[in-house]
């Protein structure tokens, strides 16, 4: 079960709310195979991974900046290599993702120790 927990109240978190384009995962620019993340309501995520739909849930905390995914499934098609290669890192970025830092021109996703995983810029 996940929860969320914010200084202020979920009004705050709705900010975050909607379709955000992946631009680039673990340094590399993906921005053209079109990947997505979409949150919706204050625990589901769903979103295209360049090759496949996924969806899943999510837990924030805007005051610690902690997010996490969990139970991601994926549809199965097959797809081009570069495709393929872009979801299988990006389905990795989210299942590693423990922190997130929102800056002017998006929001970084960040590991346990704080590295980079994806960046995501609001559509």
């Amino acid at each position: 079960m996940f929860v969320i927990a914010s200084c202020g109240n979920n009004k705050e978190l709705k900010k975050y709310f909607g379709t955000w384009n992946v631009q680039t995962i673990y340094g590399t620019d993906v921005s053209k195979l079109g990947p997505t993340v979409e949150f919706r309501g204050e625990t589901t995520v769903f979103g295209y991974s360049a090759c496949n739909h996924y969806s899943g849930t999510y837990a924030i905390n805007e005051e610690k900046r902690t997010l996490s995914f969990a139970s991601l499934m994926a549809t199965e098609m097959a797809c081009e290599p570069e495709r393929n290669n872009a979801e299988q890192q990006l389905l990795r970025a989210l299942n590693n993702t423990q922190y997130f830092l929102p800056k002017p021109e998006g929001i970084y996703l960040l590991n346990a120790q704080r590295k980079e995983l994806a960046f995501i810029k609001k559509k």
